[in-house]
């Protein structure tokens, strides 16, 4: 998208984010974690999709459909685990593997953006 957006003479010159590390995640630490969006008035849902203005940033972000699903079972009542299976009734024909996976990163993405927070996670046997 950067040399794209640079091409087209919208930005001085292209944007290159530095390459991270892989990140393993063993699922047994975010199991019985239970996810909660973050600062609840800059959310807003419009029965199809959820859209906001990042309260730091000023930013305004839109979540696709199926993140939209992930997000609404953010509630802080359900651990990682009960969403998996919630999402599975949906998408019963994804593989569980890729379900947990794929759901995973997106809500750890909204981690790092400061939209959700792990509740109750464990670190090397220590509850977060």
């Amino acid at each position: 998208i950067g040399s794209i957006l640079s091409e087209r003479k919208l930005i001085k010159s292209e944007v290159v984010l530095p390459k991270k590390e892989k990140l393993v995640v063993n699922y047994a630490d975010y199991a019985f974690a239970h996810p909660i969006r973050l600062h609840p008035s800059c959310w807003v849902d419009d029965g199809d999709h959820l859209a906001g203005v990042h309260p730091k940033s000023s930013l305004p972000f839109f979540i696709n459909s199926s993140g939209s699903i992930i997000c609404r079972l953010c509630t802080g009542k359900n651990s990682i685990k009960e969403i998996q299976k919630e999402l599975k009734e949906i998408w019963f024909s994804v593989a569980d593997d890729v379900l947990l996976r794929d759901g995973l990163s997106f809500l750890m993405l909204l981690e790092e953006m400061n939209l959700i927070e792990f509740v109750g996670r464990k670190i090397e046997g220590t509850a977060h």
